[in-house]
């Protein structure tokens, strides 16, 4: 709250809309690393003792690692656990469209990797979106990693994206979070990034995205600030012409243990990973979690942890 009571007492109005990234706060901690000759100040924890195993956790789209710490602590006791905030999300340095790319965030996974497990294959649990950044950062350096928790991937091929997305995309023109969001745009004058991210924080209180029990009522979801600019740009490198041009999915060929995790409620549940994921990775195993959409690991946390330890098995 730091950041809020300073901004009120400076009389600021734009800095109350969204907290400070590491660029403007040098007490939060963060990592730097270099992408294609710039500096990113990535927000980072690390968790655990100095000389565990080293376990990466990456987050989803319109996310960062704070609903992970949880999960970051109670392994901890096992790893030593990283969390971060991918350039232009949570509180990491902002990025400018021409700064965004699959190859730059694959080069801050192996960036945080190098810094702390040097040469060594390291674990990795991801979230949605998540599991395609780190099929982007495999298929740099295909020894990056040797077990894989993916907690429900989003779709890993263009073609799968295609046959998909209608499943888990509906637009409900009454939907609370499109309706906060245009409100926002209404209320909220300019194009910065502390305005924009302030925006699209709107649309996690809906249910545009087919991911809950209960649509009406998504379960919040803790996240310290999202990345407009970000969440824009990269799901238009997406897409080419009118379909989907992508593929993850064959850079996780050469990963030993690969376990997902799909959940009932979701559209990116156990059943679509069955059917659309499971043939694309061979090998893997598809683990049901009941009663819980994709924002799993607020739902049932300990369910989830649990999962997560028995998937990865013995540092």
């Amino acid at each position: 709250m730091r950041w809020l009571l300073s901004a009120l007492l400076s009389g600021c109005t734009a800095a109350v809309l969204v907290p400070p990234t590491v660029d403007a706060d040098p007490d939060l901690p963060a990592m730097e690393v270099d992408v294609d000759g710039a500096t990113r100040r990535l927000h980072l924890r690390v968790l655990g003792e100095v000389d565990a195993p080293v376990l990466l956790v990456l987050h989803g789209s319109a996310s960062d690692h704070r609903a992970w710490l949880g999960l970051g602590e109670a392994l901890a006791a096992d790893w030593r656990v990283v969390l971060f905030d991918q350039g232009g999300a949570g509180l990491s340095t902002r990025l400018d469209p021409a700064d965004i790319s699959f190859d730059g965030v694959a080069a801050e996974i192996l960036a945080v990797r190098d810094a702390l497990a040097p040469g060594q294959p390291v674990a990795v649990v991801a979230h949605s979106f998540g599991g395609m950044n780190l099929g982007a950062a495999l298929a740099v350096d295909p020894d990056l990693t040797d077990r894989v928790v993916l907690l429900e991937p989003g779709p890993l091929t263009g073609e799968v994206m295609d046959a998909t997305f209608r499943d888990f995309f509906a637009l409900n023109l009454f939907d609370g979070g499109l309706n906060a969001q245009q409100w926002s745009w209404e209320v909220l004058s300019g194009s910065d990034h502390d305005t924009l991210d302030a925006k699209y924080l709107a649309t996690l209180q809906g249910s545009l995205l087919q991911y809950h029990c209960d649509p009406e009522d998504p379960p919040p979801w803790p996240v310290w600030r999202v990345g407009a600019v970000l969440e824009r740009e990269r799901q238009a490198q997406l897409r080419v012409g009118g379909s989907f041009d992508y593929d993850f999915a064959s850079a996780y060929a050469g990963v030993e243990r690969i376990t997902v995790v799909g959940s009932t409620c979701s559209a990116l549940g156990a059943d679509m990973q069955r059917t659309r994921h499971q043939p694309l990775l061979p090998g893997s195993e598809v683990v049901l979690i009941e009663d819980v959409g994709h924002r799993m690991i607020v739902e049932d946390e300990a369910s989830v942890i649990d999962l997560v330890r028995q998937a990865l098995g013995e540092p």
